[in-house]
């Protein structure tokens, strides 16, 4: 009797589930902060050996800068033999770029939502800007006053967190109306800083950059400070 071996050969279909990456050549987040929400454009880069993807971002956020967790920020009076007041001196420094905080609000959501292994870099480099300086606008006599009193500047800055400084001497009128201004502030909501750059992202657009705030965010800080 012959025996008949019948071999049933079963294919199995492994199914291996892999981790999809999600991680996009260009995104926008809104970031929420106490004025509203920050919109914030990110860029993928190059991969690097390891794995790990960057993404680097628009300028954005102009802002007092801090140092030792105290913004530079002076205004300084000086008075004549009556004790009149004479003068002051106004200085401060500003930076353009996302603040600790904001730099971990988008790393968790980059690794919870894009890829685990996507992270923050730093802003975009290819930023050039024609006139190199910090404009100052305005709707109201103080304005005015303030762009008349502009000292110096060291212009524009090009990568976060290098600082720019502006420097203002002001008269006798000028200065009272800033003291008020620090205390009850109303005129300085309607004079703005404006930054104007052109950056190129990875793919080369052009993009137009305009980093605008009026004075009374950008002084908040010292506002606050002061009435506290």
């Amino acid at each position: 009797m012959k025996n008949i071996i019948i071999l049933t050969i079963i294919s199995l279909c492994l199914v291996i589930s892999v981790g999809q990456s999600n991680a996009q050549d260009e995104l926008t987040i809104l970031i929420p902060t106490p004025k509203d929400s920050l919109e914030v454009r990110l860029f993928k880069g190059e991969t690097l050996p390891s794995g790990a993807i960057p993404y680097n971002y628009l300028p954005l956020h102009l802002r007092l800068s801090e140092r030792d967790e105290y913004h530079e920020f002076s205004f300084f009076s000086y008075s004549g033999d009556n004790g009149e007041i004479k003068g002051s001196i106004l200085h401060f420094l500003l930076v353009w770029g996302l603040d600790n905080e904001q730099r971990s609000y988008i790393n968790q959501f980059l690794t919870k939502e894009v890829d685990s292994l996507a992270f923050l870099n730093r802003s975009i480099a290819n930023c050039i800007s024609d006139d190199h300086l910090i404009s100052i606008t305005s709707d109201n006599e103080l304005g005015e006053m303030l762009g008349n009193s502009l000292n110096s500047q060291s212009g524009i800055a090009y990568q976060e967190g290098t600082k720019s400084a502006m420097s203002f001497k002001l008269n006798a009128e000028t200065t009272l109306r800033m003291q008020q201004e620090l205390e009850q502030p109303e005129a300085i909501k309607n004079i703005w800083l404006t930054v104007n750059m052109e950056c190129s992202t990875p793919k080369g657009e052009i993009i137009q950059i305009e980093l605008k705030d009026n004075l009374y965010h950008i002084f908040n800080p010292i506002i606050i400070s002061k009435n506290h």
